[in-house]
């Protein structure tokens, strides 16, 4: 008996191909491309703006070969790049402590919705002010 598969990739809001890496990932588990790039573009505009890096994931019924398409969110990076902005006299990336709270918001609401857990802000906050730390962008106020 085939168990449920389990696809993970990254795919742009509402900017999904048949295309590759798209078309060949999802073509070798028999999923109908141009049957998922309408569904996906269609989801992922309905929850995000376009251009936006998603996290997803498919899981595939190897049975009857249907799917379901599960929207994770954007990436933390994806975020971070939509939001920093390189200083002239540093010659640095940077990113205000505004935008960086209203990423810990997004994210925080986002692993709650997805991971069904109730995760407290402050260690959304300390995992993501970690990554921003060791990418060394440069938070200012």
């Amino acid at each position: 008996m085939a168990s449920i598969q389990k696809i993970k990739a990254f795919i742009v809001a509402g900017q999904a191909t048949s295309s590759p890496p798209l078309g060949p990932l999802l073509g070798q588990y028999q999923i109908n491309i141009s049957d998922f790039v309408p569904k996906f573009n269609e989801q992922s505009l309905a929850k995000f703006e376009s251009g936006v890096l998603l996290s997803v994931l498919v899981f595939r019924n190897p049975k009857d070969k249907s799917y379901k398409i599960i929207l994770k969110g954007p990436t933390l990076m994806g975020l971070l790049n939509s939001v920093t902005k390189l200083t002239k006299e540093r010659k640095q990336e940077c990113i205000t402590v505004g935008k960086l709270y209203d990423i810990v918001k997004i994210k925080h609401r986002l692993l709650n919705e997805f991971n069904n857990q109730n995760l407290p802000i402050e260690s959304v906050a300390s995992s993501i002010l970690s990554t921003v730390l060791n990418n060394k962008l440069l938070v200012i106020q």
